[in-house]
């Protein structure tokens, strides 16, 4: 009877890791109106350049959401914690059965001059079909960080920006601006699950 009771026990605390606090969170963030900042809504459009010197409009793809970010790979703050919250987000998305491409992690170079492609293509690119590193011309990125009122100035030669971190939609509208640091993943996850789209689930075949 004991072992049955601990049995019991430990089934109800599963279901209630595994559904019940997720469900719960889920219920609180959606009642509140999600978890980044909510914006307007504007569409933003703008020309990038990939590794193989390619351009590319931010439009182009619409397979489905964007996380977008911009920063440098010597950064030794807020960018190697960015990536870390997209690697997170990429291993999870693994785990629910959405294409390689239901998702892009877009990371904007703001030093150009020192990540070169063939850094950004090891340190970005190469980690996952879903990362996308990209170089843009001075002109687009002035014009980028004014829309995102992410402004990068140059102390001893070094970039200081905000590291934000951007979610658009498929039609490269503007969902949510998160600016703090440390970030939930779950958190995250429930901003992202409503923009996913429905056609990227992958069936198992009968």
């Amino acid at each position: 009877m004991t072992v049955t009771r601990q049995f019991i026990i430990a089934g109800l605390l599963i279901l209630f890791t595994l559904i019940i606090i997720p469900l719960v969170v889920y219920i609180t963030q959606v009642s509140q109106g999600g978890y980044g900042l909510k914006v307007s809504n504007k569409q933003i459009d703008f020309t990038w350049q990939d590794v193989e010197g390619r351009s590319h409009q931010f439009s182009d793809w619409q397979q489905g959401p964007t996380f977008l970010f911009m920063g440098f790979l010597s950064c030794s703050e807020i960018c190697p914690i960015r990536i870390g919250q997209m690697l997170a987000l990429d291993n999870w998305l693994d785990t629910q059965s959405y294409s390689n491409h239901a998702v892009r992690f877009l990371f904007i170079t703001i030093d150009p001059q020192t990540d070169v492609p063939a850094l950004r293509s090891q340190l970005i690119d190469d980690r996952s079909e879903r990362f996308v590193s990209a170089n843009m011309s001075l002109d687009e990125l002035d014009k980028l960080q004014l829309v995102l009122r992410e402004k990068v100035t140059r102390s001893d030669g070094m970039p200081n920006h905000a590291g934000n971190l951007y979610l658009f939609s498929s039609d490269t509208r503007l969902e949510r601006i998160y600016t703090q640091w440390q970030l939930s993943i779950e958190k995250l996850q429930v901003d992202l699950i409503p923009l996913l789209p429905y056609k990227s689930v992958k069936y198992a075949s009968k």
